[in-house]
């Protein structure tokens, strides 16, 4: 074969055979799953220290989360997603004597995101759906009785009041916020959940487990265009140096005697 030194091999052209791609020299490694995270822009008018009646959303008055903190507990106590379908349907041109032809007709995207939570104590994300839920509709009244103030132009009923969205963003495993290190990324628009899970809460005194809460929330559109990775990765940025802050904080406790401060729940 020659001297190979200093050359720069494509694996995927030069290999089609046997699918081996590894060893010291490669530069190419497999997708790895998990590791992402999900990022929120949840609707002002109902989740702010501004708007509506309490400051908490929880079910009773007591525990819940603060809604300043809400969108980072569902970011961080994400643990699955499953993004919305992209479809491009196809219209079909007979010919003569059985022969066809297809061509691209209408675009059906979907219109669900469904992600999975783990929840903690004070039930942080059941709270927080269950807040949502109840401003777009009471379940006692039937109608969004919460939007009658004002919150910054915010407090009618109209979708930018209730409507929020949501950054994915796949990364590899170094977690890195470089652009060529994000695997994929897309911006889900105009979300809000579809349900309350109040099953995922379901118990009996024969099983006792952690729990774990799936959430469909509804989307009207789905972009992929270069500004949302630009987006993506200051959140992604962020993220890890906020988890090294807080991990390297947690080391100096354990040295020092102290306590980590709880998440507001």
């Amino acid at each position: 074969m020659g001297d190979q030194t200093g050359k720069t091999m494509n694996p995927f052209a030069e290999n089609k055979l046997n699918r081996f791609f590894g060893g010291s020299k490669s530069q190419t490694d497999p997708y790895i799953s998990g590791f992402f995270l999900v990022f929120f822009n949840l609707p002002g008018a109902i989740f702010s220290s501004g708007a509506g009646d309490a400051n908490k959303s929880g079910n009773s008055g007591q525990g819940g989360v603060e809604t300043v903190l809400a969108s980072s507990v569902l970011t961080a106590v994400n643990t699955g997603v499953t993004l919305p379908d992209y479809t491009m349907e196809k219209a079909t041109v007979n010919a003569l004597g059985g022969v066809k032809f297809h061509v691209p007709a209408a675009l059906a995207v979907g219109d669900t995101l469904s992600l999975t939570f783990t929840e903690y104590s004070s039930l942080p994300v059941f709270n927080t759906i269950l807040r949502w839920q109840r401003y777009i509709r009471s379940n006692v009244l039937g109608f969004a009785d919460k939007f009658n103030s004002d919150y910054n132009g915010q407090g009618s009923y109209v979708q930018s009041s209730y409507k929020g969205s949501a950054i994915v963003v796949y990364m590899r495993p170094n977690m890195s916020a470089a652009t060529n290190q994000i695997e994929f990324y897309c911006k889900c628009d105009g979300v809000w959940p579809t349900k309350v899970p109040t099953d995922g809460l379901a118990a009996d005194i024969a099983t006792v487990e952690k729990k774990d809460l799936t959430v469909d929330f509804s989307t009207d559109l789905v972009f992929f265009e270069s500004w949302v990775l630009d987006e993506a990765r200051q959140l992604v940025s962020g993220a890890v140096t906020g988890a090294k802050s807080y991990l390297d904080g947690l080391g100096r406790a354990h040295d020092s005697g102290g306590d980590i401060a709880g998440p507001g729940f």
